[in-house]
């Protein structure tokens, strides 16, 4: 979805500063939504349109994710996105926004977590992934290993009541 809470206005803002430095860069935005017409103008007016390409809604995203090198996140506020967790068993490692539940599933090693509506930390951040094949490759691999344990439902299971047990703060289930 293209709302503004996805702030791909500030993924654009550090993708440009990304572009500066790897022009080979390109960046892949799935979804329709409101803001849609509004990004590709502010793609355009940052000069990066060519760089980036608007793919709209599809039904193939598992596919587009293991043709993709790294996974973007840039939310405002989220909880724990389904994207996440599926770019993550597809082996990509991630940049992504502190929200939610994103930084329990992402340190550790699969990617890097930066604090939201930060354009220069986010496009370091962005920098850093694009710029380190190794640091990419292993941060994808963690990536792929943590979210291994996502289709052990026992697992997943237990700590799902361990996230609603800190959410009650002690309330019993």
């Amino acid at each position: 979805r293209l709302t503004k809470t996805k702030n791909i206005g500030l993924l654009l803002e550090a993708f440009a500063k990304v572009v500066a430095a790897h022009p080979e860069a390109r960046l892949w935005i799935c979804g329709n939504g409101e803001t849609a017409s509004d990004l590709a103008a502010q793609a355009a007016s940052l000069g990066i349109a060519e760089a980036v390409v608007f793919l709209g809604e599809r039904n193939d995203v598992p596919l587009l994710m293991h043709a993709a090198d790294i996974y973007v996140l840039s939310s405002d506020a989220e909880g724990l996105p389904l994207a996440l967790l599926e770019a993550m068993s597809a082996g990509l490692p991630v940049v992504a926004t502190a929200v939610g539940s994103v930084p329990d599933y992402v340190e550790g090693g699969a990617g890097l977590i930066v604090p939201p509506g930060k354009v220069d930390v986010f496009a370091d951040a962005l920098d850093r992934m694009v710029g380190d094949a190794a640091f990419r490759i292993d941060a994808g691999r963690v990536a792929r290993e943590r979210a291994a344990g996502f289709t052990d439902v026992a697992k997943w299971r237990a700590a799902l009541f361990v996230e609603y047990k800190i959410a009650l703060k002690g309330n019993s289930l």
